[in-house]
């Protein structure tokens, strides 16, 4: 894809890290019963964020993307619209929650990009969709999620399991996360293989194998005040052999830098019953996958 396609691209990634209505959570708010008027109400933020994000392929002409984006999200008490994700609340219990998801699938490249891809296929992005189990406590946030591909492009699935302990530093909460994202054979040799059409003598043909990758990252999140609030954090993925023994392949990792500010507009609401206050904040991260 060309540079304005892919900074594009990015940019809706971050929209879906940061811009999250429920991450402005005041520590003053007033005690109470939450406002039955207020449920219903719809709930929006804007913002900016600046991002910095590489990718594994060999040969691109731009390997780090560095670029600032505007930042929207919407969401009622059980839709919720967060860029490229939307997600629908189908059990909301006090410590866990059933969802039904929706996102679109940030993967893939251009042969365009790298003059070592020149002559393949162009791997393209899709729209996933599946379920998510999330559980949580005062201290601790579990996530597990499977999606499958509905636009026939890989025809795979992924299943991922994240694990976050946000930790209040003052009116700081960090968010210290670990995660593990299994990618099925059908969706590695779509975005990492090489077809027997597409194979040279310097870029060989390559069946993939399935993978399981390793994520670390942190976040963290400052309320400015009632409306405002600063968020920033680190991602790290350690790719799986199925993915790094690809001759398109030339990095094992992937990493992204992210930081930004964002409003919100309307009254702050409080976490829903299967979020622990800390949850709640470091929400704005937990839909910054893939």
């Amino acid at each position: 894809m060309n540079a304005g396609i892919r900074r594009m691209r990015l940019a809706l990634i971050v929209v879906a890290m940061l811009a999250a209505p429920h991450a402005i959570q005041a520590d003053d708010e007033p005690e109470g019963r939450p406002d039955p008027e207020q449920e219903q109400r719809v709930q929006v933020g804007l913002g900016a964020a600046l991002i910095i994000l590489d990718e594994p392929y060999r040969g691109l002409k731009d390997e780090v993307d560095v670029l600032g984006i505007p930042l929207i999200s919407v969401e009622t008490k059980r839709l919720s619209w967060q860029g490229p994700r939307l997600a629908y609340k189908i059990v909301d219990k006090q410590t866990w929650a059933f969802d039904l998801v929706a996102a679109w699938r940030f993967y893939g490249v251009d042969p365009d990009d790298s003059d070592f891809l020149e002559g393949m296929q162009e791997r393209k992005a899709t729209l996933d969709a599946g379920v998510q189990v999330v559980y949580n406590t005062e201290r601790t946030r579990t996530e597990v999620r499977a999606a499958v591909d509905t636009l026939d492009r890989h025809n795979g699935f992924d299943l991922s399991l994240d694990f976050g302990l946000p930790q209040r530093l003052g009116r700081w909460v960090v968010t210290p996360n670990l995660g593990l994202n299994y990618l099925d054979e059908n969706f590695i040799d779509y975005y990492f293989g090489v077809a027997p059409d597409e194979a040279t003598p310097v870029r060989p043909e390559y069946a993939a194998n399935d993978a399981l990758n390793i994520v670390l990252g942190i976040e963290a999140f400052y309320p400015i005040n009632q409306r405002w609030i600063f968020i920033g954090g680190l991602r790290h993925e350690w790719l799986d052999s199925g993915i790094t023994d690809s001759p398109i392949v030339e990095d094992d990792t992937r990493s992204s830098i992210f930081a930004g500010v964002s409003r919100r507009f309307g009254r702050t609401g409080r976490p829903r019953p299967s979020e622990s206050r800390e949850a709640a904040l470091s929400k704005p991260f937990r839909s910054a996958r893939r």
